[in-house]
């Protein structure tokens, strides 16, 4: 079955990162080869009994033992995961992309929108910070949040953040080098989520973690209009 929304695409996102973690990595395998020596020295009672061969009983030993390991780290995987998927932004992730896309068809205009998206981003990463970047016809230029300076719509900046699609952190190497991503480094920014036209949206790190993971960005991406 594909994926069917942004949200359910952004939730396999979140469970995957959470489950691709060493710890979560050394469960699936570590456990089920704990289980391989009482399956094995129960296997070879069973088989004790039977008139076989020995070639006969290495080859249903193998395959059972086999079949065994894969079943425990299946399970495994699928406790990890059922975990997952109640960790706080497994849980957030859908209410607040439905609310990001109920505020976009609202009609009520950018404001609502980046209300919306101010709001969610929030309640789910908290960001140390949070910025907004925004277009002024009166400026001719991007003007941000709490600062007076204005980036004209020439800047290499800026014509190369409104043609992007998806939420990326200050670290990619795509992001133009220059004064304005040193600026961004120097204000801990991590996060650019691009609004197009509008503007930007700028994150501090999130609170719980040193940087953004997988799931968070695909979320921050599924979150943006």
């Amino acid at each position: 079955m594909g994926i069917e929304s942004p949200a359910s695409e952004a939730i396999e996102d979140i469970l995957d990162d959470q489950t691709q973690t060493e710890p979560h990595t050394w469960a699936a395998w570590l456990i089920p080869l704990l289980l391989a020596s009482p399956i094995l020295w129960l296997l070879t009672l069973a088989l004790d009994e039977l008139a076989l061969t020995s070639a006969l009983k290495l080859v249903i030993t193998a395959l059972v033992l086999a079949g065994s390991l894969e079943a425990a780290r299946r399970a495994v995987c699928a406790v990890g995961r059922a975990r997952a998927l109640r960790s706080s932004l497994s849980v957030a992730a859908p209410g607040a992309i439905a609310a990001g896309q109920k505020a976009d068809a609202s009609g009520e205009g950018q404001a609502a929108i980046l209300k919306a998206l101010h709001e969610q981003i929030t309640l789910t990463i908290h960001p140390t910070s949070q910025q907004t970047t925004l277009y002024n016809p009166r400026s001719q230029g991007y003007c941000t949040t709490g600062e007076k300076s204005v980036l004209a719509s020439t800047h290499s900046f800026v014509e190369w953040i409104v043609r992007q699609a998806v939420a990326l952190p200050i670290s990619c190497n795509r992001i133009p080098a220059g004064g304005q991503a040193d600026h961004l480094r120097d204000q801990q920014v991590q996060v650019v989520i691009p609004l197009e036209e509008p503007g930007w949206i700028t994150l501090g790190r999130p609170r719980e973690s040193e940087s953004y993971s997988r799931g968070q960005l695909s979320f921050l991406q599924a979150l943006r209009p």
